[in-house]
């Protein structure tokens, strides 16, 4: 389970995130800790934030570690250095709010973000957890509180940690005030409250009465969703996939790539449509159970129609209207289930990524479910259209790229909407073809 706790600065992310994570015995990551020890690693190197190329060079040599020390306590590393104090200081803070700004760097963090969540139950404090980071987060909470609150709370902070050294309160007040500004008004990643985030003002609460509430929350999004473990598997559907499993391993040397990407619950994933390959290929990628929708004639054959039915196949007509096609796709979102979708509409006689449709787009914003570009290689030459029988051996791959953040089309006009999410999903495809082919290092995009 993840739980996404964002808000504005000294709002009490921190402080309450650790208490909820250590309560409910989940990990605990502190974003803004991230971005913090990049920005002291650039100003440690005198790196001008408006220079980019010099950025991309530290980028690529920057190492993050985070190690827990005897009494408990997280310290912070930065290639082997520990910066732990370092990083809390109020010219590291504005240089965070600051680099923070930077595509490049965004891009490269919210991956080491991704990855250090794998599959854990994990509490995530930041600015943008749930609405970029984690947009499927299983509960996203938002914290806000008076400015003049939080310059109290920072400055006693500071002055408990640091007593060597004078904070003024109304410096901090000051500072405060220009990071919201920043954070609220940057193009990149801007600090808002995802729509299916609940809002808790933090001011007038002790931190005992916001752990409870958050906490509260938690019971109940497990009370009402299925989201929090993957769906237990029938045995039919066990049973074939461990066959196509054992199949693609041993004769395709099928990987799966992306891995970190992948999250419980209902979501559309959208990939590229080559071979009567592609679906079970998929299947075997992912840990939950997928659905797919097959040709009505298929299940009118004996004992393959029962056998497809049970591997979460469900018929579409091949004369059925787009209404007929949506609404079945949409109960099974409804299900909180993931479905397989192929937004060309039909496999490729290439091999090559074709023009996409704009039914994918259509049913996210309809069911406001997450799209993860899935693309899948190989299949296209070991069994070739209009062949009987594929070959016999070959490499395959299944590629899970980064989830469309759907939240940031829904302030468009629906058209707009439609032809932007359909050209982002065809360059995701693109992007995923693109990185396997140069040598598939490190984390797809």
């Amino acid at each position: 389970m993840i739980i996404t706790i964002d808000g504005t600065s000294g709002s009490g992310k921190s402080t309450i995130a650790k208490k909820v994570a250590e309560r409910l015995s989940f990990h605990y990551f502190e974003t803004g800790a991230m971005y913090r020890c990049f920005a002291h690693y650039a100003l440690e190197n005198k790196a001008d934030k408006d220079d980019i190329p010099s950025i991309k060079k530290l980028l690529k040599s920057f190492s993050f570690k985070i190690k827990i020390s005897l009494d408990g306590t997280k310290r912070y590393f930065v290639n082997k250095e520990d910066i732990t104090e370092k990083i809390r200081t109020l010219e590291v803070s504005r240089e965070a709010s600051d680099i923070s700004t930077i595509p490049e760097v965004r891009k490269k963090l919210v991956s080491l973000q991704r990855d250090f969540a794998g599959n854990e139950n994990t509490v995530f404090e930041g600015r943008d957890m749930g609405t970029v980071v984690f947009p499927y987060a299983d509960l996203k909470i938002f914290f806000s509180a008076d400015p003049v609150v939080r310059a109290q709370r920072r400055t006693k902070e500071l002055t408990q940690k640091y007593p060597d050294q004078k904070f003024v309160y109304k410096d901090v007040l000051e500072a405060i005030k220009e990071r919201d500004f920043q954070d609220i008004n940057r193009k990149i990643s801007p600090l808002k409250q995802a729509k299916d985030a609940i809002l808790i003002e933090t001011s007038d609460k002790t931190i005992d009465e916001i752990v409870d509430l958050v906490i509260k929350n938690k019971e109940e999004v497990e009370k009402n969703t299925h989201t929090t473990l993957y769906p237990k598997k029938g045995f039919v559907y066990n049973l074939v996939i461990l066959f196509c499993s054992t199949i693609a391993k041993v004769f395709y040397r099928h990987k799966v790539y992306g891995e970190e990407h992948y999250f419980p619950g209902p979501a559309i994933l959208a990939g590229n449509h080559v071979s009567n390959f592609d679906p079970p290929l998929v299947a075997i990628s992912v840990p939950d159970e997928l659905y797919f929708l097959a040709k009505k004639s298929l299940f009118s054959i004996p004992v393959l129609g029962k056998l497809i039915y049970r591997v979460n196949a469900r018929p579409i007509s091949s004369t059925a209207s787009d209404a007929q096609v949506f609404k079945e796709v949409l109960r099974v979102l409804k299900e909180n289930k993931k479905i397989l979708l192929f937004p060309e509409g039909t496999r490729s006689t290439t091999g090559e990524l074709g023009p996409l449709k704009q039914g994918v787009a259509f049913l996210a914003l309809r069911s406001k479910k997450t799209i993860v570009p899935v693309y899948i290689y190989g299949v296209h030459k070991l069994w070739k259209r209009g062949k009987k029988w594929p070959k016999l051996f070959g490499k395959t791959a299944t590629i899970i790229g980064s989830p469309l953040d759907i939240d940031k089309y829904f302030s468009l006009p629906r058209k707009e909407a439609m032809d932007v999410i359909t050209q982002d999903l065809e360059k995701a495809l693109h992007v995923l073809e693109d990185w396997y082919n140069k040598g598939h290092k490190g984390s797809p995009p």
